[in-house]
């Protein structure tokens, strides 16, 4: 690690339990379109009108947050997303909130996520772009467990490209900053550890599995257990498959490391920087790409923001929304 990164890194851990108030407000945006929408929260395309910048809008409803014990989560997420500041990890740059909502407005991504890169790209599996995607997840992760943040959702959905074939981390609804052991089960069963169900805690090892798995997926557009959790018989199914998919020495060295069962021994663990130096990354100037100077080798296709019309939500607009889900 560069002493400046590592320099970068400390400065922002050391404010990094500064919390932060609300910064704008509703009239400040023009709101143009749903971006997406749950049952907690709708997604929105707006217009800042004073720094002339589109944004995404996500509106979390207090009221359903409450009833379902979820308000010191959402406020959580806000307080970590007003902090971050890493180019792999989304942030927020404005806060508000009314009667009805908590509004996180943050920038635009839009190149679509890692899952569209799978299932819609037309793109084959390519171990080139999996180790792009990989590294710039790896930063990302070394960023976030310097602040003793554990994500505990790590999975291509979770993971937004830009227009320039960058990524960026999202969705912290889930993540942990409790510096002692977690006992909570939660996630995608698809990229949750094993240590997650034996009952004695985990820790930041969880992500190098989920880490595991999404390298795996971005390598051959296939989950290895086949949406089972592991066991043991399936861990030596998935290692007969793995031995058998064309993957380079390297990956499969990787992955298998990364999918090690125990937690103790699995790459990562001990530090981002064994998996850093890792073959498999000899190619990757990890500095350079903390600096995105090195060429991407996927480009998403962008939305085009121009093509959206323009119309502004007043009163009790942006709650009512909420109604229909």
């Amino acid at each position: 690690m560069s002493t400046k990164f590592q320099t970068a890194l400390q400065a922002t851990k050391n404010s990094f339990l500064k919390r932060t108030e609300t910064n704008a407000n509703r009239d400040d945006f023009l709101f143009r379109k749903t971006i997406s929408d749950g049952y907690y929260s709708t997604v929105y395309l707006a217009y800042n009108i004073f720094d002339a910048n589109h944004y995404a809008v996500k509106a979390l409803e207090k009221q359903k947050l409450a009833a379902h014990n979820l308000t010191e989560r959402a406020y959580n997420e806000k307080r970590l997303l007003m902090i971050f500041n890493h180019p792999f990890v989304m942030s927020c740059s404005y806060c508000f909130e009314d009667e009805s909502c908590l509004y996180l407005a943050m920038p635009i991504v839009n190149g679509g996520d890692l899952y569209c890169y799978i299932m819609w790209s037309g793109q084959k599996p390519d171990e080139n772009i999996s180790k792009f995607f990989t590294a710039q997840v790896v930063l990302a992760l070394e960023y976030l467990h310097n602040q003793d943040i554990i994500h505990r959702d790590i999975k291509p959905e979770n993971i937004l490209l830009d227009c320039t074939g960058y990524i960026k981390i999202a969705d912290f609804g889930l993540c942990s900053s409790k510096k002692d052991r977690n006992f909570t089960i939660c996630g995608n069963g698809d990229y949750m550890a094993p240590e997650m169900f034996s009952g004695e805690g985990y820790g930041k090892s969880v992500d190098f599995w989920a880490l595991g798995i999404l390298t795996y997926e971005l390598s051959s557009f296939r989950l290895p257990f086949n949406g089972e959790n592991p066991t043991a018989d399936s861990i030596v199914i998935y290692e007969r498959q793995i031995a058998g998919q064309a993957f380079s020495p390297y990956l499969k060295s990787l992955i298998f490391r990364l999918l090690d069962v125990n937690p103790q021994t699995r790459i990562g663990t001990g530090g981002v920087g064994d998996l850093k130096t890792h073959q498999w990354f000899d190619e990757i100037d990890f500095d350079r790409l903390l600096e995105k100077n090195c060429k991407a080798p996927y480009i998403p296709k962008p939305l085009n923001l121009e093509e959206l019309q323009i119309r502004q939500l007043k009163g009790s607009d942006v709650p009512n929304v909420f109604e229909n889900f």
